[in-house]
Order: C-alpha cells, then sequence, then structure tokens
C-alpha cells in the first residue's frame, strides 16, 4: 500500500473514535465495552502508523 492508503485508513479510524467518543454508556457493562472499543481503536490507529512506517521502510 501506499501513504494514501494508510492516510485514509487513519482517517476512517479517527472519525470512527470520535463519533464513539460521543456516545455516553449508563450502564456498567456498557461502560465497559465501551472503554474497550476506544482502547482497540486507539490501538488500531497506532498500528496503522507502525505499519505505515514499516511499508515505507520496505518490510511490508
Amino acid at each position: 500500500m501506499d501513504a494514501k492508503e494508510y492516510d485514509r485508513i487513519g482517517d476512517l479510524l479517527m472519525q470512527i473514535r470520535s463519533k464513539w467518543d460521543k456516545i455516553n454508556p449508563k450502564h456498567t457493562l456498557e461502560q465497559r465495552i465501551h472503554a474497550y472499543l476506544m482502547f482497540t481503536i486507539d490501538d488500531l490507529i497506532k498500528y496503522n502508523s507502525h505499519f505505515a512506517e514499516l511499508d515505507e521502510k520496505g518490510w511490508l
């Protein structure tokens, strides 16, 4: 993939994160799921950046 594709993926993940962040769960289980998904989205953003760097270096 080229840099544009990694940027696009990063932008989409950030859009999902911003929309998900606006949700205010009321129940304990919903709060746990919300926290887990925020954590997962943050990790996906980090991995996307890491993969872009590896691809730039020719490792992927």
